[in-house]
């Protein structure tokens, strides 16, 4: 869950009810809101790479809005997600990386943010 003004994440919620934003630069009143947030790793056929993708672009590659990843991350849905993980690494893509040069050291899956991805035609 996240702020709706700045898409932080939000660490103390009630779902439904407005609470403050816990991010300095934001500090705004507001009502969380699901962000997709999910943790991959590329393959080039070299190296393997751990990212992050955040908001519309991990929803546009998963086909579902944020509520519906949340609910996937449980023990009931392993199936589904390992069946979309085989479809997704079946394809290639054109993936363009922010890389945060200020975490460099601090997670290995906030080094690198996936800002764009678009299929390759075969």
């Amino acid at each position: 869950m996240s702020c709706d003004f700045c898409n932080k994440k939000l660490m103390f919620y009630n779902d439904n009810e407005e609470t403050d934003c816990e991010n300095p630069k934001c500090g705004k009143r507001c009502l969380p809101t699901p962000r997709a947030r999910t943790y991959v790793q590329l393959d080039d056929g070299t190296e393997l790479l751990d990212a992050v993708m955040f908001g519309d672009v991990a929803e546009n590659i998963f086909s579902c809005i944020a509520a519906q990843l949340r609910s996937y991350s449980d023990e009931k849905h392993k199936l589904f997600v390992q069946k979309t993980t085989r479809q997704l690494s079946a394809k290639k893509w054109r993936i363009q990386l922010y890389v945060d040069a200020n975490r460099t050291m601090s997670s290995k899956y906030n080094q690198f943010t996936i800002q764009a991805v678009e299929p390759m035609e075969d």
